[in-house]
């Protein structure tokens, strides 16, 4: 995925991250921008907008919710289609809805750990995979506010390119930072464990499957 500020003359067909207003049109987050957008927003003044533009193997925001959401149905519980990177969840019945609340903690540990990983005074948590899951948690925490120390992929067309305000850097790159922790962001979590290994990396790997709970109990 691309992601990162965009110049207007170069946002045609990207993804917008944020919504926002210009003049009396309301753009909303997620909005595929069309020429008349990019002309309302140019009138209004803006000379860029934050945008993400999907590529080869990324998952759109929609997409990734809708999936996320059916871990949590079933016993009564219904998912509705991804919009707007979520998907809201409806009780078919009255009844008790019993929340795994470590869980919770767990998926919202991430953001924690990323304050917890201060190495004298500067980030040290790294992101591997400059995707979507990558670009869910820094619309959705704090995550990104001066607290990752680096993000890394391994496909050459993404590496140099900013994601989230950081270039995306390529796993050679690990040893010489030396990252107190990495988090895993990505579906192909064995094989980049793997990839991490071979660069003789020693820190903590965190994987997405460690912090991604089922929320909701089935029973």
């Amino acid at each position: 995925m691309k992601f990162g500020a965009t110049p207007l003359g170069e946002a045609l067909g990207a993804i917008l991250a944020h919504g926002l207003k210009a003049g009396t049109r309301v753009f909303k987050k997620g909005r595929v921008l069309s020429a008349d957008d990019l002309a309302a927003l140019k009138a209004a003044g803006l000379t860029s907008v934050v945008t993400a533009r999907l590529e080869a193997g990324d998952v759109g925001e929609n997409l990734a919710a809708g999936l996320l959401a059916q871990n949590l149905v079933g016993g009564n519980i219904r998912a509705a289609q991804g919009f707007t990177g979520r998907a809201n969840l409806f009780a078919e019945k009255s009844g008790l809805c019993l929340v795994d609340r470590d869980g919770v903690d767990r998926f919202n540990a991430i953001d924690a750990l990323s304050r917890d990983l201060l190495v004298d005074g500067k980030p040290g948590l790294a992101i591997y995979g400059a995707a979507e899951l990558a670009h869910q948690l820094f619309a959705h925490t704090a995550i990104n506010e001066g607290r990752i120390a680096a993000i890394f992929d391994s496909d050459p067309h993404k590496v140099g390119r900013d994601f989230g305000g950081l270039p995306v850097r390529p796993p050679s790159d690990i040893p010489v930072l030396d990252p107190a922790a990495i988090v895993i962001l990505s579906g192909a979590e064995t094989d980049i464990r793997g990839t991490i290994a071979q660069q003789g990396y020693r820190g903590r790997t965190i994987g997405w499957s460690e912090i991604l709970p089922l929320a909701v109990k089935r029973n």
